[in-house]
């Protein structure tokens, strides 16, 4: 391990932990302190075909985190921006020292690097077998089997762009995601299904493709993953690693780039197919109506502090009512959700009233596993700490018919849950994608807050719910099932409830475009 930097306190060797597959080396922890505006830089060795998997923590706010080749070039940006605690993954392409690359802001900083896997990946996959749904697919086959190549589809490609997409029916398309040259295997993050799906290479070609019958206005953002890693784990393990190479698709003409990324690891690729009923209020640049304030938050309830953003009206009239939006995940609302774009458009256009949004952070990835999915002492903090604040800074009392909650995945799940607990506080829960699977880990049966709703009194709520399509499986903890299930229970038990389901997956692409729609109804526009 070679050591680059003045400002380094320590590098330490930890013992190797106990995991059923094979480690090439020990486990690393590299603590750093570096000065204002000062940049770091730590090699590792790794070897050819080696798994990484690995977090990081800052105690300020980094320009960024990269990794680097032996001669200093970028491979990938490892940090999420904004995020002062994070996970990274990535598969080492050749056998040479990787520098740990940590470009500073401007205070002194505390930087904890743990490499926490190195896994040793083996043998190949391959994917099964399928009729041909892409007439094109077909055609160059055909053109293969009479000893042609196919440069003429790859040129054909990169003027059309990727996924291929042909008619189906009236309402379908064929759908063919497609990739050049891999070794191994190939998979798509993001795929119009709910589990990681593998293409097939065609005969011994370059072309690697996989096709799906999808309805109109199917929309998606997606990776490709080439020659994932193959080793022995855990059926969780050997899902993430998919992060190690997934990627931007190279004949994509739309990619979705969130925060300040330039390599390809960091980057996504688009689709948005015809018919689609839902508008992308993201997209229009309307005039501002907002001031913005941030705030680090100190919580009695959750021993610990986060950071609160808060958007109000440039010209806030105090006599006047103002609905007052609660929003979970706030840096990825404020970067791969652009609500604040949102909003002013769909205020500029008197498409809903003008609103005050208070934007929730959360302290760690760890602790949002913990405080979002029902808990008890989050509630509590929203209710007896964030709001008492809100209502004396604006110095106004909110009603509760006009105050939302706002989150997709455990953000859903912890808006209605916080909602059932408060209704006298939060009258409207925006729910994308809610995780209604959730239970607590002593319970046996899945889907907890919708048996909780089953057993209580109704409470004075209303529901604004979504799920995509492609989340769905014959399981009772996939996400459409659980929030189909949940919509009857609200129903059954004669809530208010607005159900929409979307042509898209578990994906912040798709949950742009259902915001401002669910906004839209819950503020009776």
């Amino acid at each position: 391990m070679n050591i680059n930097s003045k400002k380094v306190v320590r590098v330490i060797l930890l013992p190797l932990l106990l995991f059923s597959f094979c480690f090439a080396n020990d486990a690393k922890e590299i603590e750093v302190q570096i000065e204002a505006n000062g940049i770091n830089k730590t090699s590792i060795k790794f070897s050819k075909d080696e798994y990484i998997v690995g977090s990081y923590s800052f105690s300020s706010d980094v320009e960024s985190l990269n990794l680097l080749d032996e001669k200093r070039n970028l491979i990938r940006r490892l940090d999420k921006d904004n995020k002062k605690n994070g996970n990274f993954y990535f598969l080492a392409d050749a056998t040479q020292n990787y520098f740990f690359e940590i470009k500073n802001l401007n205070e002194s900083n505390k930087v904890k690097i743990k490499i926490e896997k190195v896994v040793t990946t083996k043998g190949n996959s391959s994917a099964e077998n399928e009729d041909f749904l892409s007439k094109k697919i077909e055609e160059v086959y055909k053109e293969l089997k009479n000893k042609g190549n196919t440069d003429r589809f790859w040129e054909n490609v990169k003027k059309e762009g990727t996924p291929l997409v042909e008619e189906y029916d009236k309402e379908s398309y064929v759908l063919t995601f497609l990739y050049r040259d891999a070794k191994k295997d190939v998979k798509i993050l993001g795929a119009p299904v709910s589990e990681h799906v593998k293409l097939k290479r065609l005969l011994e070609s370059d072309i690697w493709y996989k096709s799906f019958i999808v309805p109109k206005g199917t929309r998606l953002s997606y990776q490709l993953a080439p020659d994932t890693p193959i080793f022995e784990g855990t059926r969780w393990e050997k899902r993430v690693s998919i992060l190690a190479t997934a990627q931007k698709d190279n004949y994509n003409k739309y990619p979705l780039i969130y925060g300040n990324y330039k390599d390809k690891y960091n980057i996504s690729s688009s689709i948005v197919l015809p018919n689609g009923k839902l508008k992308d209020w993201s997209l229009e640049k309307a005039k501002e109506n907002f001031d913005k304030k941030e705030i680090t938050f100190k919580s009695e309830y959750l021993k610990n502090s986060r950071d609160i953003t808060i958007l109000r009206p440039k010209e806030l009239k105090k006599e006047k009512e103002y609905p007052l939006l609660f929003i979970f995940d706030s840096v990825d609302y404020q970067s791969k959700i652009d609500t604040q774009t949102i909003l002013n458009n769909l205020i500029s256009k008197d498409v809903i009233p003008e609103v005050i949004a208070v934007f929730i952070a959360n302290p760690t990835p760890k602790s949002r596993a913990t405080e979002l999915p029902c808990n008890e002492d989050f509630a509590n903090f929203m209710a007896k700490e964030l709001y008492p604040y809100i209502k004396k800074e604006f110095k106004k009392e909110f009603k509760a018919s006009n105050n939302i909650l706002i989150g997709s995945s455990y953000g859903g799940l912890a808006s209605s849950y916080i909602a059932f607990k408060y209704p006298n506080i939060f009258g409207k829960v925006l729910s994308m994608s809610g995780s209604y699977w959730w239970k607590p880990d002593e319970d046996k049966e899945y889907r907890w807050l919708s048996k909780e709703f089953i057993k209580s009194e109704k409470v004075p709520v209303e529901f604004f719910l979504s799920a995509g399509i492609f989340e769905g499986g014959d399981s009772e903890i996939e996400i459409l099932n659980s929030n189909r299930y949940f919509r009857d229970i609200l129903r059954a038990k004669d809530y208010k409830v607005f159900y929409e389901e979307i042509a898209g997956g578990h994906d912040y692409f798709s949950w742009r475009v259902i915001l401002p729609y669910g906004l839209k109804i819950l503020l009776n526009k």
